[in-house]
């Protein structure tokens, strides 16, 4: 099913929530996946960036993730403009923001350098007005967190994700993180969670597989 057969599917649902004040649905796992850190460590690969690259082609891949709302209307996006989070020169938050790239070469190429610049940049980056393909992430490794809430202002675009990664951990021959998935409840629902969910292990499984 494409994508904007599924909002016609539950435009109902849109307009539900669309009433809502927040209509976010958060989401936090226990993500179990194959071993992806053993073979970046082997290979010299930087682990946030190949588990980046995995989440932003799970996104693309699930239909429902890819809609968002332009303003006007429900439309569906073909690319992403992943934007993570980093400590600044002066130790506080900024933002790094690329294009991504369906290559990991090129992928790893740009965000690298917006890591830099993010890095660098005396002020904070805020999001370009009119895009709307982004894909939000945060990453704290330190913590093996159950919960997470996201701050959202009253013009924050609900249609776009946001994901927040904790501590990896060994488990059973594989590894287990803190994964958390907010997304708009009038587009997505558990079950299109647990499609993304599937689609990241698989995707995480072949990459470290080809490392």
């Amino acid at each position: 099913m494409g994508a904007l057969e599924h909002f016609e599917q539950r435009r109902d649902r849109w307009e539900f929530y669309q009433g809502f004040s927040s209509p976010s649905l958060n989401i936090t796992v226990r993500f179990g996946c194959a071993d992806f850190v053993a073979p970046c460590k082997r290979t010299g690969t930087p682990v946030f960036h190949f588990f980046l690259h995995k989440l932003c082609r799970a996104v693309l891949a699930t239909p429902a993730f890819r809609l968002r709302w332009n303003g006007r209307e429900v439309v569906e996006e073909r690319g992403l403009h992943p934007s993570y989070t980093v400590n600044a020169a002066d130790g506080q938050l900024n933002f790094a923001v690329f294009e991504f790239a369906d290559d990991w070469s090129l992928f790893l190429k740009r965000s690298l350098e917006a890591k830099r610049t993010a890095e660098a940049a005396p002020r904070l980056q805020i999001d370009a007005p009119g895009v709307h393909d982004y894909l939000f992430c945060t990453c704290m490794p330190w913590f093996d967190f159950t919960s997470i809430q996201h701050p959202t202002d009253a013009g924050h675009n609900h249609t776009i994700p946001s994901f927040a990664i904790g501590k990896i951990q060994e488990k059973d021959g594989g590894l287990e993180l803190p994964l958390s998935v907010q997304v708009h409840h009038g587009l997505v629902d558990g079950v299109h969670i647990r499609e993304f969910l599937e689609r990241l292990q698989r995707e995480v499984a072949e990459g470290a597989a080809r490392l």
